[in-house]
Protein backbone atom coordinates (compact mmCIF):
# COMPACT_ATOMS: atom_id res chain seq x y z
CA UNK A 1 0.00 0.00 0.00
CA UNK A 2 1.04 3.42 -0.56
CA UNK A 3 1.65 5.48 2.37
CA UNK A 4 2.39 9.27 2.15
CA UNK A 5 5.15 10.31 4.21
CA UNK A 6 5.91 13.99 4.69
CA UNK A 7 8.00 16.08 7.15
CA UNK A 8 7.05 18.63 9.95
CA UNK A 9 5.35 20.97 8.08
CA UNK A 10 3.56 24.32 9.10
CA UNK A 11 -0.19 24.72 7.64
CA UNK A 12 -1.17 28.32 7.65
CA UNK A 13 -5.17 28.06 7.27
CA UNK A 14 -7.39 31.26 6.77
CA UNK A 15 -10.52 30.41 6.45
CA UNK A 16 -12.60 32.66 3.60
CA UNK A 17 -15.64 31.92 2.73
CA UNK A 18 -18.51 32.72 0.22
CA UNK A 19 -21.55 31.98 1.70
CA UNK A 20 -24.79 32.17 -0.31
CA UNK A 21 -25.84 35.62 1.86
CA UNK A 22 -22.31 37.38 0.65
CA UNK A 23 -21.13 36.78 4.18
CA UNK A 24 -17.19 36.59 4.64
CA UNK A 25 -15.80 34.81 7.00
CA UNK A 26 -12.38 35.19 8.32
CA UNK A 27 -9.99 33.61 10.75
CA UNK A 28 -6.67 32.17 10.98
CA UNK A 29 -4.86 29.61 12.69
CA UNK A 30 -1.31 28.35 12.27
CA UNK A 31 0.31 25.12 14.22
CA UNK A 32 2.57 23.05 13.23
CA UNK A 33 1.27 19.20 12.28
CA UNK A 34 3.14 15.61 11.86
CA UNK A 35 1.73 14.75 8.50
CA UNK A 36 3.39 10.94 7.87
CA UNK A 37 1.75 8.27 6.98
CA UNK A 38 -2.04 8.74 6.41
CA UNK A 39 -3.03 10.73 8.58
CA UNK A 40 -2.73 13.73 6.88
CA UNK A 41 -5.96 15.33 8.61
CA UNK A 42 -5.61 14.16 11.80
CA UNK A 43 -6.71 17.55 14.41
CA UNK A 44 -7.60 19.36 11.79
CA UNK A 45 -10.45 21.88 12.17
CA UNK A 46 -12.25 24.46 10.14
CA UNK A 47 -15.19 26.54 10.42
CA UNK A 48 -17.33 28.99 9.34
CA UNK A 49 -20.23 31.13 10.78
CA UNK A 50 -22.31 28.43 13.03
CA UNK A 51 -20.26 24.95 11.28
CA UNK A 52 -17.23 23.32 12.21
CA UNK A 53 -15.61 21.09 9.87
CA UNK A 54 -13.17 18.22 11.78
CA UNK A 55 -11.24 16.61 9.60
CA UNK A 56 -10.31 13.78 11.90
CA UNK A 57 -13.99 12.53 12.97
CA UNK A 58 -16.00 11.31 9.79
CA UNK A 59 -15.97 11.32 6.29
CA UNK A 60 -14.92 13.80 3.77
CA UNK A 61 -14.52 14.59 0.61
CA UNK A 62 -11.55 17.52 0.06
CA UNK A 63 -11.03 19.45 -3.09
CA UNK A 64 -7.61 20.63 -3.31
CA UNK A 65 -7.28 23.31 -6.06
CA UNK A 66 -5.53 26.60 -6.56
CA UNK A 67 -7.42 29.87 -6.85
CA UNK A 68 -5.80 30.85 -10.38
CA UNK A 69 -5.40 27.24 -11.88
CA UNK A 70 -8.02 27.43 -14.83
CA UNK A 71 -8.39 23.95 -14.70
CA UNK A 72 -9.28 23.94 -10.70
CA UNK A 73 -11.83 26.89 -11.61
CA UNK A 74 -13.32 24.18 -14.73
CA UNK A 75 -13.44 21.35 -12.09
CA UNK A 76 -15.87 23.76 -9.77
CA UNK A 77 -19.19 22.04 -11.46
CA UNK A 78 -18.51 18.94 -11.12
CA UNK A 79 -17.28 18.87 -7.58
CA UNK A 80 -20.64 21.16 -7.06
CA UNK A 81 -22.32 17.86 -8.42
CA UNK A 82 -20.00 15.57 -5.55
CA UNK A 83 -21.65 18.32 -2.72
CA UNK A 84 -25.13 18.23 -3.74
CA UNK A 85 -25.20 14.28 -3.65
CA UNK A 86 -26.61 12.70 -0.54
CA UNK A 87 -24.52 9.34 -1.13
CA UNK A 88 -21.40 11.63 -0.37
CA UNK A 89 -19.72 13.21 2.27
CA UNK A 90 -19.56 16.70 3.28
CA UNK A 91 -16.86 18.53 0.68
CA UNK A 92 -14.31 20.91 1.84
CA UNK A 93 -12.29 23.12 -0.54
CA UNK A 94 -9.05 24.02 0.46
CA UNK A 95 -7.65 26.38 -1.73
CA UNK A 96 -3.92 27.45 -2.84
CA UNK A 97 -3.53 31.77 -3.15
CA UNK A 98 -4.19 34.51 -1.15
CA UNK A 99 -7.29 36.26 -0.02
CA UNK A 100 -8.04 38.61 -3.06
CA UNK A 101 -7.11 35.34 -5.70
CA UNK A 102 -9.54 33.65 -3.23
CA UNK A 103 -12.33 36.01 -3.49
CA UNK A 104 -12.04 35.86 -7.47
CA UNK A 105 -11.99 31.88 -7.35
CA UNK A 106 -15.41 31.94 -4.91
CA UNK A 107 -16.91 34.89 -7.45
CA UNK A 108 -16.18 33.16 -10.84
CA UNK A 109 -16.63 29.69 -10.07
CA UNK A 110 -19.94 29.63 -7.79
CA UNK A 111 -18.70 26.46 -5.54
CA UNK A 112 -21.98 24.92 -3.76
CA UNK A 113 -19.24 24.03 -0.89
CA UNK A 114 -17.07 25.74 1.84
CA UNK A 115 -13.74 26.68 0.50
CA UNK A 116 -10.44 27.74 3.07
CA UNK A 117 -7.42 29.16 2.26
CA UNK A 118 -4.51 27.00 2.27
CA UNK A 119 -0.55 28.10 1.83
CA UNK A 120 1.51 27.22 -0.43
CA UNK A 121 4.03 24.79 1.28
CA UNK A 122 0.80 22.96 2.13
CA UNK A 123 -0.77 22.38 -1.33
CA UNK A 124 1.76 20.73 -2.79
CA UNK A 125 2.12 18.53 -0.22
CA UNK A 126 -1.33 17.21 -0.39
CA UNK A 127 -1.14 17.41 -4.66
CA UNK A 128 0.93 14.44 -6.19
CA UNK A 129 1.28 15.88 -9.37
CA UNK A 130 -0.78 18.82 -10.91
CA UNK A 131 -4.45 19.74 -9.25
CA UNK A 132 -7.07 19.76 -9.21
CA UNK A 133 -7.48 16.92 -6.67
CA UNK A 134 -9.96 15.10 -4.93
CA UNK A 135 -9.45 13.57 -1.48
CA UNK A 136 -11.95 10.88 0.13
CA UNK A 137 -11.24 11.36 3.76
CA UNK A 138 -12.12 9.46 6.78
CA UNK A 139 -11.26 9.91 10.26
CA UNK A 140 -8.47 12.12 9.21
CA UNK A 141 -7.28 9.66 6.90
CA UNK A 142 -7.19 9.34 2.63
CA UNK A 143 -8.58 6.23 1.75
CA UNK A 144 -8.97 7.43 -2.51
CA UNK A 145 -7.82 10.01 -4.45
CA UNK A 146 -8.67 11.12 -7.85
CA UNK A 147 -6.10 13.73 -9.87
CA UNK A 148 -6.25 15.71 -13.20
CA UNK A 149 -9.95 15.34 -14.88
CA UNK A 150 -11.56 14.72 -11.43
CA UNK A 151 -14.46 12.36 -11.71
CA UNK A 152 -18.45 12.88 -11.63
CA UNK A 153 -20.94 12.29 -8.89
CA UNK A 154 -21.89 9.00 -9.90
CA UNK A 155 -18.02 7.51 -10.44
CA UNK A 156 -17.68 8.84 -7.20
CA UNK A 157 -20.04 6.96 -5.15
CA UNK A 158 -19.27 3.76 -6.87
CA UNK A 159 -15.50 4.36 -5.80
CA UNK A 160 -16.75 4.67 -2.32
CA UNK A 161 -18.92 1.65 -2.22
CA UNK A 162 -15.65 -0.07 -3.44
CA UNK A 163 -13.68 1.21 -0.85
CA UNK A 164 -16.16 0.34 1.93
CA UNK A 165 -16.09 -3.34 0.86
Amino acid sequence: MNKMIFSLVFISITTVVGCGDGTVTQTEVERPIDVTDDSLFAGLKFSEDDAEYDLSRGEFLVAVLSATCDHCQKSVPIINESSATQELPQVIGLVEGDETSLDNFVLTTNPAFPCFLIDIESFFNLIESAPPRLLYVQDGKILNAWDGDLPGAEIVVESLVETHK
